[in-house]
């Protein structure tokens, strides 16, 4: 391990985010608005900061942003792989650095499909059922392989602390 290799991660999360929010913004708002989009993202202070350390919060990012384009593409005419795409991409992204990969997606379809009566959409939950076992079977790995080490106490108290209790209480670092 080097400063290269924990820093790739993060930089490649950080410009395929700037990507997927122009292609995002094309798809929602028309090709004039992709690049000022992109760039607005690119030129952020924070998000070129983040974007070049070892964290894994553009990780995490990347896998939403990517999940929400998949629903994105959903809408202009809905294929199956779409549920197993979104799946694998909220599974693994919470993998990267929690919960919000998994939640922050999920809102942001089920509230338009409702709101906007995006009936291929809503027509579609076997589909959607059948690609829940998939991120579950992700998002629960790290758990599972602990559980196979001995450690599943261990992982599953990690886990709450670093999902729940963090809400709560932000500052139990200190």
């Amino acid at each position: 391990v080097n400063e290269i290799a924990g820093r790739l991660p993060a930089t490649v999360s950080g410009a395929a985010t700037i990507l997927m929010t122009g292609h995002l913004a094309a798809r929602l708002l028309g090709r004039r608005v992709a690049v000022p989009a992109g760039l607005v993202l690119a030129t952020t202070y924070s998000w070129w900061l983040w974007s070049r350390t070892a964290a894994m919060d553009t990780m995490n990012v990347a896998f939403a942003t990517a999940a929400i384009a998949i629903y994105v593409e959903s809408i202009r005419g809905f294929r199956p792989w779409h549920a197993f795409a979104f799946a694998t991409l909220i599974g693994v992204g919470s993998q990267a650095k929690g919960v919000p990969a998994l939640i922050l997606p999920c809102a942001v379809g089920f509230v338009d499909a409702v709101l906007n009566r995006r009936k291929d959409i809503l027509r579609a939950w076997a589909w959607l059922a059948a690609a829940v076992p998939i991120a579950t079977a992700l998002f629960s790995l790290s758990l599972l392989i602990a559980a196979a080490h001995g450690n599943f106490r261990a992982a599953w108290y990690d886990f709450y602390r670093e999902n729940i209790q963090r809400v709560f209480d932000p500052y139990d670092h200190k």
